[in-house]
């Protein structure tokens, strides 16, 4: 009897066959006598028997066979029909193929006969006894672990590791040979690299130019860290200028103008912008005049303001009309803002107006200085009350007078804050000095302060051209103009109205205020 036992991926598979040669012949009964008919006995009859089943723990085993012909008249009986044997056997090794097995080379699952390897069957065969060996089956077949290829090497970390893999494609089972480890790293020194540096950008106002470049890969571990990727180098330009602009609103004397446009600026080291006007004369009203000095000097945004009223006396004036003129400069004084009462500093703190007062013709008087009086009602008392003294018209020592206000001893503020202002207020040309001396004067006090120009009965160009550059830059926001006194009084009313109308209202200021 030969018996087979063979699994692969848990099947099990017959490889080898062949029968049992061992058996016994049937003998035929004879007769019981001669000469008279006796009956015919029969034997028993058995089948052959089957295979030995499959020993088990205990290297037991067990065959069987059937009864084919029961005993007759005294025929021989029938044997034993089952056989147990455990012990000792003759073990015989055949040669088989195990189809399927994989051996690294397949994917797992993959039911394809690839590798086949020729394994030793052990067969055994009873009563044949030539060595004392216990019979041990193997159900199982040893299947070692399987593991793919490594994966390429990834990107190095911040520390500089670099990492790669690989996967198990199965794992080992019946004591086959384990997997290995499946994670493997090395530690790697990256440099810096960075791209080439891109065109430089256009001028900044500055005449700065600036240039980059990226940073491709990051230093990792020990690499050098990586340059600057920003450059920046500076240029010249010239000021270029542009078409002209619109005309300005009738001002001053009675005129208007047009600058040109600055298209571009000047900027490292190059040639700053000139100012190029072009300018014309236009007729002019009280009504306009007004609403430009209500916008540019009476109601400007509000903010601390250090102001000088440099009051012409002079003799071409006469008693009466500087009287007049005295009572509408204290109406412009009530019209500033705020509203409450610009001068006092309690209701406004460090937003509120301070006033100085210069009286000048021959000489100059300094009637009061910054810090004397804190309400409208005290300053506009103070106008009125100043005597008149007629003389020639010394408009260079007025003008150097009231430079010296601009100073903390005279209660000038220095907060940046604080805006330092002047109004000059006459009716002629000056007539004590030359030109020269009275330009240098009004230099060096618009140095300190804007110096804001009302200008009453002035005919002739030549005086309107050297009173105009008294005042500061631009003309059209400094520069104002009426025929005489009796206009300026009309200008004062005019403003009245414009500020009942809400036409003329106070801005609020928002930059810092001094403390």
């Amino acid at each position: 009897m030969l018996e087979t036992i063979i699994k692969s991926r848990g099947t099990l598979e017959s490889c080898l066959e062949s029968q049992d040669t061992l058996g016994t012949d049937l003998e035929l009964p004879g007769t019981l006598g001669t000469g008279r008919k006796s009956p015919v006995s029969v034997n028993c009859e058995v089948t052959q028997w089957t295979e030995w089943t499959t020993p088990d723990e205990g290297g037991n085993r067990i065959r069987s066979r059937v009864i084919l012909q029961h005993p007759k008249n005294g025929g021989n009986n029938c044997p034993t029909l089952t056989d147990k044997d455990k012990g000792k056997y003759v073990f015989v090794l055949k040669e088989f193929i195990v189809h399927g097995a994989d051996h690294g080379r397949s994917t797992q699952g993959d039911e394809k006969t690839c590798h086949c390897i020729t394994y030793l069957l052990v067969e055994a065969i009873h009563e044949q006894v030539k060595h004392n060996v216990d019979l041990q089956l193997k159900w199982r077949v040893a299947l070692s672990c399987i593991i793919g290829e490594w994966t390429t090497w990834g990107h190095p970390d911040t520390n500089g590791l670099c990492t790669r893999t690989r996967k198990i494609l199965r794992h080992s089972v019946n004591s086959g040979t384990p997997c290995p480890y499946t994670t493997e790293t090395k530690l790697v020194i990256v440099q810096c690299v960075v791209s080439e540096w891109a065109a430089w950008g256009h001028p900044d106002n500055q005449g700065t130019c600036i240039r980059t470049r990226r940073i491709l890969i990051k230093p990792v571990s020990t690499g050098k860290p990586c340059p600057a990727t920003t450059e920046t180098k500076s240029v010249k330009r010239d000021c270029e200028l542009g078409e002209w602009g619109q005309w300005t609103k009738p001002f001053g004397f009675g005129t208007i103008e047009r600058i040109k446009q600055i298209k571009k600026e000047a900027f490292g080291g190059g040639a700053p912008c000139p100012v190029e006007r072009q300018t014309k004369n236009a007729p002019i009203t009280t009504t306009t005049t007004s609403e430009n000095f209500g916008v540019q000097f009476v109601r400007p945004v509000v903010q601390p303001r250090d102001l000088v009223l440099l009051i012409d006396g002079s003799g071409s004036i006469g008693d009466e009309p500087f009287a007049k003129t005295l009572e509408d400069l204290s109406e412009l004084i009530g019209m500033f803002c705020p509203l409450s009462d610009p001068l006092d500093h309690k209701q406004n703190p460090g937003n509120y107006i301070q006033l100085s007062a210069i009286l000048f013709s021959t000489d100059s008087e300094l009637v009061f200085k910054f810090n004397k009086y804190h309400s409208v009602k005290q300053a506009q008392h103070a106008i009125k009350a100043i005597h008149y003294n007629p003389g020639t018209t010394c408009t260079e020592k007025a003008l150097m007078l009231g430079e010296t206000m601009f100073t903390v001893s005279n209660g000038m503020r220095p907060s940046k804050a604080v805006k330092k202002e002047v109004l000059l207020l006459t009716d002629g040309l000056y007539n004590c000095e030359g030109d020269n001396v009275v330009l240098s004067a009004a230099q060096s006090l618009k140095n300190v302060a804007d110096v804001y120009g009302m200008m009453i009965g002035i005919s002739t160009d030549d005086g309107r051209q050297k009173l105009s550059k008294l005042v500061s830059e631009p003309q059209r926001d400094h520069l104002f103009a009426v025929d005489d006194l009796g206009q300026f009084s009309k200008l004062i009313i005019h403003l009245k109205d414009l500020i009942h109308a809400g036409k003329l209202n106070c801005v609020p200021f928002k930059g810092p205020l001094p403390h």
